[in-house]
Parts: C-alpha cells; sequence; structure tokens
C-alpha cells in the first residue's frame, strides 16, 4: 500500500507479487435477481471483519456471516454497512467534523489499527492508515489529521475499492468465474506463471460458508 506504482498483467499470474497463498474463491452472481444469468461484476463472499488494535493486542469482530464484497477498482472509497461502520468508528479515536461532514484523526493515531477481511478463510489484514484521506489546512499545506474513508454502502453489501485493493494481489479468472486473492508483496523481482487452464498456484478456500 505505500507503492507509488503498480502492474496489471494479462494471461498470467506473477508469484512474486504477493505472500502466502493465492486462495481462488468464486464470483457470486448479486444480480441473479434482476434476471442475470451469470455474474457480471466482480463479487465474492465477505465472511467476517475484524478490527484489531496491534498495540495492545485487542481485536473486535465488527461483522460476521456472509456478505457479497465487490472487488472494484473504480471506486476510490471502502463502503461497508453501516452497523459495521458505526462499530469501527465507536473503537477508533475519530471525531464528527460538524463543518466537513465527515469522520477525522489524527494520521498517525492510525498506526496501531489494521484490519482483518476474511474471505472464506482466506484473511486479509489491511492497515487502518490505507483508508485515510490526508486533509490539507486553509493555507495548503498537509494537516496531522485525516478523514476516514470508510462510507456507508446503504445496505448489507460491501464495495472494497483502491483504499483496500492497493493491499492485495487479485487475479481474476472470468472464464471459470474466479478471483484468486491474496496480501500483496512488493517485490521487484518477477516470476511469470501462463494462465492455461485456471489460476495456477492457487488453492481453495479453507472455508466453504458462500454468499
Amino acid at each position: 500500500s505505500n507503492s507509488n506504482t503498480a502492474n496489471v498483467l494479462f494471461g498470467a499470474v506473477d508469484t512474486n507479487k504477493y505472500s502466502g497463498q493465492l486462495v481462488v474463491l468464486p464470483i457470486i452472481n448479486t444480480l441473479a435477481s434482476k434476471g442475470y444469468k451469470t455474474a457480471i461484476e466482480l463479487d465474492v463472499t465477505l465472511n467476517s471483519v475484524t478490527l484489531v488494535n496491534g498495540k495492545s493486542k485487542t481485536q473486535a469482530t465488527i461483522g460476521n456471516g456472509a456478505a457479497p464484497a465487490l472487488l472494484d477498482t473504480g471506486t476510490t472509497l471502502t463502503y461497508v454497512p453501516q452497523n459495521v461502520l458505526t462499530s469501527i468508528l465507536a473503537q477508533i479515536p475519530a471525531q464528527f467534523s460538524q463543518s466537513g461532514g465527515y469522520y477525522m484523526m489524527t494520521c498517525s493515531n492510525a498506526n496501531d489499527y489494521y484490519i482483518a477481511f476474511d474471505f472464506q478463510g482466506q484473511v486479509i489484514d489491511v492497515p487502518l492508515s490505507s483508508f485515510l484521506v490526508p486533509l490539507t489546512t486553509t493555507s495548503g499545506s498537509t494537516s496531522s489529521y485525516c478523514m476516514v474513508g470508510l462510507q456507508s454502502s446503504g445496505d448489507t453489501s460491501f464495495t472494497l475499492g483502491d483504499s483496500f485493493l492497493r493491499n492485495i494481489y487479485m487475479v481474476a479468472d472470468l472464464e471459470n468465474l474466479q478471483i484468486g486473492l491474496a496480501p500483496a508483496a512488493q517485490n521487484t523481482a518477477e516470476n511469470i506463471v501462463v494462465m492455461s487452464t485456471g489460476i495456477p498456484n492457487a488453492v481453495t478456500p479453507a472455508a466453504s460458508s458462500v454468499w
């Protein structure tokens, strides 16, 4: 998430760009009720969201079950159900800005926190700082305060935008309607494996609870 560059690779996987195992998740059809026979969005199942304080070693699961999560490169921020958002804001040192209409916090206070996203057993840890948007002062200089870039989705779904996606390695297998997910790794070396019958070097998820 601290990198200034990224890569897009077509028809292959770079195994040096992720850490741990690349887990294959089924793309779910969230628009079936609207008449779509196959999925037209990159939605996967998200089973739990846990806020962790790495300094005090405390954690709180603030959402669990099975919810659709859209992996959307066209969205900058991340959108979560209102109850999940309320729980997160209650447990971090954030305050509502009446003038700005958003929650804000001292940027450095986010360093102790991360959010664990559990996709059918594949847990991706994302620093809370990834969801913060730096603010500027009236003079144009960088403020010590940041806006909390988590917003309400207005329903029970999640939209995981760039603030989440920059922390992961994602492979979209549209032929087999699968998504491969793993934590991103900053590695300049390459190890390119061509995709042929599916996502190479990927494993099935540990849990079968699908939305």
